[in-house]
């Protein structure tokens, strides 16, 4: 999960960052937290999840939601306000809380919950060729010489361009992808079956023209450890979503 803390106070993104870190460590979840004073960063922005001040000197907070809900890869937004009377001019598509200024931990950990529900359910990738899918659709990532491979679930193969696996990495861990090995992330959301040493991958289609299949795949051993806590802290989560 990406998030990104706006607000015309530094004092107020340095401490709603803060809340949103301890809810990423607490949750067992990587991710980064960036902050911005700067109303345009947020207008660019291509996090997961954005935590917006309403009333800022240079940018009505509102006005932006309006601009980014007509984006389809509009972040979710959770809104903090000193105004109260304001939050009912704000609800909209993309918008999923209101904070009241000063932010408590408690009710940050409520939104950022629902965001988890959200984003968990359906993101978009995006690939070069002008072509997306839905988290749900892909079965892993796999290196290749510096660029990544998808192979989603009706045995297509996306190229997702010269980005690390590490870089995915921290982009989808948030979406129940974890890093079996140093060239492989899977989803979780298709592993049929996980021992310590390996997960079997539930029909596997490794070509569009190939039958579905069963496919085992080896955990390196160093990861095997984290990628089962992992994988238990997502069939949790996903317990409590369903």
């Amino acid at each position: 999960m990406k998030i990104l803390v706006c607000d015309d106070q530094e004092r107020e993104v340095e401490d709603i960052m803060g809340k949103c870190q301890t809810y990423l460590e607490s949750q067992n979840m990587e991710g980064t937290v960036e902050g911005t004073t700067d109303p345009n960063k947020a207008r660019e922005t291509d996090a997961d999840v954005l935590v917006l001040d309403i009333e800022m000197p240079t940018a009505n907070g509102i006005e932006l939601k309006d601009q980014l809900a007509r984006e389809s890869r509009g972040p979710l937004i959770i809104f903090a306000t000193n105004y109260a009377d304001a939050i009912s001019r704000a609800f909209n598509t993309n918008v999923i809380g209101f904070l009241v200024k000063p932010v408590r931990l408690e009710e940050l950990t409520i939104f950022l919950d629902t965001a988890m529900e959200h984003l968990a359910l359906n993101k978009r990738i995006y690939f070069d060729d002008g072509t997306s899918a839905s988290t749900k659709d892909i079965v892993w990532l796999t290196a290749n010489k510096g660029y990544s491979d998808f192979l989603l679930k009706d045995g297509t193969i996306k190229d997702g361009g010269k980005r690390s696996i590490k870089a995915w990495e921290e982009e989808l861990s948030a979406y129940g992808f974890i890093r079996i090995g140093s060239g492989r992330l899977v989803n979780c959301a298709h592993i049929k079956e996980f021992w310590d040493e390996e997960v079997v991958m539930g029909d596997v289609k490794i070509s569009e023209k190939a039958e579905a299949a069963d496919i085992t795949t080896e955990i390196s051993v160093r990861r095997q450890k984290e990628c089962k806590a992992k994988y238990l802290a997502y069939c949790e989560k996903m317990g409590k979503y369903t």
